[in-house]
């Protein structure tokens, strides 16, 4: 008995392993030569924890046929497994403030600055009281009127110059300590766009790419129709359940081939300012195992959360309890990040299990409410931003 417990086990852990192989894998292949390598890196974090588990069962009960396979299954995944949730216990996390020889820039999806969830002043009032340098943004406000009042409230402060673009659909901007020199579209989809922007710091030209890739476009009976099938309440047949989880991981795939595109666009342009120090930063709309973050990330740029990064949080850890969401997890990076900026760096804010569980390079990321629909859930889940990036300006 214990010895068909032991093959069934390893069998399992060999199965667990071989999805986790192929769900690191997929961060070299392209979305627009398989579509569907897009959803296959989703799944990376169920074989990584299926992998964990079946490795300490078999640790525990059968450790002569496990110990060596989870070993290797684990070991070759090492560096994706860093990618997704680094640690550093070691860097203090207090520092919230730039010394005179750094930067600190947050990236926020701010979800019209917060006027969906009525906490517009509560929005301004944090993200000026951060003192940080730099603010990137997505999904801002669109109303003329709220626009100036926000422009006035950063007014008197240091962060006073301000650039901004968008329709109803989609506001990308910048609010910046340093003078803006240019803005420049580099990519738009309707709902989301990419900005690159130049700021003249008092040591030098620096370049800002404010990112806000493709979404998945994911419709409220679409989002309803899946949650309810994986929590068991749905009432459809089995074959309206299985439409609609092919529409679901369609629109995800799809949205992945669009990324790839997107960051086509960002090579070009951070091509054409390769003797600049770069920083990149906005809402990925992926996980840190996608080949968008991948193809991002071998621009030349330092990934933020490799470098700083304490682990998966939830929002409401990082963020003002009236900001967050429950069904995502994001990266939480420590303030005193440094790097030279004669480097490129990446900040990245993701939502490492959005798509799976709802049936974004730095540090932070929900309400209390109950009657959100499932679209505004989705808006609220990519309510992700990081903060308290710090980096000498050391040329």
């Amino acid at each position: 008995m214990a010895h068909i417990f032991g093959m069934l086990l390893s069998g399992a852990l060999g199965i667990s392993i071989l999805g986790l192989w192929i769900s690191a894998a997929s961060v070299y292949i392209d979305p627009r030569i398989f579509k569907w390598i897009g959803v296959v890196g989703l799944a990376f974090p169920i074989f990584l924890f299926g992998t964990l588990f079946l490795w300490i069962i078999g640790l525990l009960f059968v450790p002569r046929k496990t110990w060596l396979l989870g070993l290797i299954g684990l070991g070759v995944c090492a560096q994706h497994i860093y990618t997704y949730c680094p640690i550093h216990p070691f860097i203090d996390n207090e520092t919230t403030t730039a010394t005179a020889n750094q930067i600190k820039v947050v990236s926020y999806n701010t979800f019209f600055f917060g006027r969906g969830m009525e906490q517009q002043d509560e929005l301004v009032r944090y993200l000026i009281d951060q003192h940080a340098d730099i603010i990137c943004f997505q999904e801002g406000e669109a109303n003329p009127d709220n626009l100036k009042k926000i422009e006035s409230r950063f007014a008197p402060t240091p962060t006073h110059y301000i650039s901004y673009e968008g329709t109803q659909e989609e506001v990308v901007g910048i609010i910046s300590a340093y003078p803006i020199l240019e803005q420049k579209l580099i990519i738009a989809y309707p709902g989301n766009a990419i900005y690159g922007y130049r700021l003249q710091h008092p040591r030098g030209e620096l370049i800002v790419v404010n990112c806000h890739f493709r979404s998945n476009l994911l419709s409220g009976p679409t989002l309803e129709g899946y949650t309810d099938m994986m929590h068991g309440k749905s009432k459809e047949n089995k074959r309206s359940q299985w439409n609609n989880t092919k529409t679901l991981f369609s629109k995800i795939a799809h949205s992945a081939t669009e990324r790839s595109e997107m960051v086509d666009a960002v090579e070009d342009y951070l091509a054409q300012h390769k003797d600049k120090p770069v920083i990149l930063c906005g809402d990925f709309n992926d996980t840190p195992i996608s080949y968008t973050r991948h193809r991002v990330a071998s621009l030349g740029l330092t990934d933020a959360f490799r470098k700083a990064g304490q682990g998966l949080v939830s929002p409401s850890d990082v963020m003002p309890s009236e900001c967050a969401s429950t069904t995502s997890f994001v990266p939480k990076i420590s303030s005193p990040f440094k790097l030279k900026l004669t480097k490129k760096l990446l900040i990245q804010t993701t939502n490492p299990f959005l798509p799976l569980l709802c049936g974004r390079m730095r540090k932070n990321r929900q309400t209390k409410k109950d009657s959100y629909t499932a679209h505004e859930h989705r808006k609220i889940a990519h309510c992700c931003r990081s903060q308290g990036y710090q980096s000498p300006l050391r040329h």
